[in-house]
């Protein structure tokens, strides 16, 4: 498992906390991560290293809550190749669900 968090609230302090337990085979970025990084290049800078990092220790990463394709170009522009969210379908019940 990985998890990562702000370790201050401090408006004037940023840094990143990672604690790593074993070889994750995924690495998820949550969405307001990937919304962000719309807008902001330290948003994009750290899912750069994020993906650096994933594949460095060989895990993949997903995107979570693409909601459209402009969200999902950035993305694989980013690295990251694999995204789960509306863009793709909606949450339903798994009987539903064509694989």
């Amino acid at each position: 498992m990985v998890a990562l968090s702000a370790p201050s609230q401090q408006p004037d302090q940023v840094g990143l906390r990672v604690d790593v337990d074993g070889q994750p085979e995924f690495l998820k970025l949550a969405h307001p991560l990937v919304h962000a990084a719309r807008s902001d290049v330290a948003a994009r800078a750290v899912v750069r290293a994020l993906v650096g990092y994933a594949n460095d220790i060989g895990s993949a990463v997903i995107a979570e809550g693409i909601e459209d394709v402009s969200e999902r170009d950035l993305c694989l522009e980013l690295g990251v190749e694999l995204g789960q969210g509306w863009l793709y379908g909606r949450p339903q019940p798994a009987d539903r669900i064509a694989v």
